[in-house]
């Protein structure tokens, strides 16, 4: 295993207003991604990042254990929208006509979700200049990941159209949830909800065709902001407290965690990253 550090990265933070995010990321060969995950890395692929951001800790690396996961009322009710879609799981890179689909999709949904909408002067071009990187961005990533490496969940309509896609990158039983992206003409659908749920459903059924137990879904960071932005993520908890956030003692069911302890552990991220790498790493 070679693994370097590499730069930071900082850049204006897109969940909190006038504060600035750092990340630290790690690149080489043979990086042991489940290790990583279960550090708090954030994949970026094909590398492993930390939030490392010195102005706050409010995002918290979080996950669902997928064992624990049972749907409730509302995500059995997305099943029903959406039960004229038709759901295709695949460990194969999509064909080219496909990929083609997946980057136009991606880019289309991405320009929706903007947070910070462009301004009226030039807002077309830079808009049409913004989508063609976004379809770069995922097709590059696709092409280049190694075979088994990823693992897709797709939506489709009737006529074969795809209304809606997730990417996920593996190192079973740890699984990082890449991209979620998805038509949002009719928000009623709840597609990104139904997506995730089949993202879970395909990791239940890896895990029962290995006989294996304790598998995860990461989703990235949470926050306890008062915007409740990603508060989505804990809607994954259910009865059996499957929504987990890192703490100074590791991964903790969130209902089990103090409000006043949910916060980033650095001193826990630093300490795993060195016994993984050998190394000492600080922020």
């Amino acid at each position: 295993m070679e693994v370097t550090e590499a730069k930071f990265y900082n850049y204006d933070c897109f969940l909190l207003e006038d504060r600035k995010a750092t990340l630290k990321e790690f690149t080489g060969t043979g990086i042991p991604v489940g290790q990583f995950l279960e550090a708090g890395a954030l994949s970026s692929s094909p590398n492993l990042a930390f939030n490392t951001c010195a102005s706050c800790t409010t995002c918290i690396p979080c996950r669902i254990a997928v064992d624990r996961f049972e749907m409730n009322r509302s995500q059995k009710r997305s099943f029903k929208k959406n039960s004229d879609l038709s759901v295709i799981f695949s460990t194969e890179t999509p064909n080219a006509h496909m990929l083609e689909q997946h980057a136009d999709l991606f880019a289309k949904h991405k320009s929706a979700r903007n947070l910070q909408p462009l301004g009226k002067e030039a807002k077309e071009t830079e808009a049409k200049t913004i989508e063609s990187k976004d379809r770069a961005f995922l097709k590059l990533k696709i092409e280049n990941a190694k075979s088994s490496t990823l693992l897709f969940v797709e939506a489709h309509h009737a006529n074969g159209n795809l209304a809606g896609a997730a990417v996920m990158r593996q190192d079973f039983p740890h699984i990082v949830l890449e991209h979620v992206y998805y038509e949002t003409q009719n928000p009623n659908r709840s597609l990104g909800t139904f997506l995730i749920l089949n993202c879970i459903n395909s990791i239940e059924a890896i895990a029962t065709y290995k006989e294996k137990k304790d598998s995860y879904l990461y989703l990235g960071t949470w926050m306890t902001d008062e915007k409740k932005r990603l508060h989505y993520k804990k809607m994954f908890n259910g009865p059996h407290h499957a929504f987990e956030i890192l703490t100074k003692r590791g991964w903790k069911a969130l209902d089990n965690v103090p409000p006043e302890c949910r916060h980033r552990p650095d001193a826990f991220q630093q300490n795993a990253i060195r016994s993984i790498l050998g190394t000492p790493v600080t922020w």
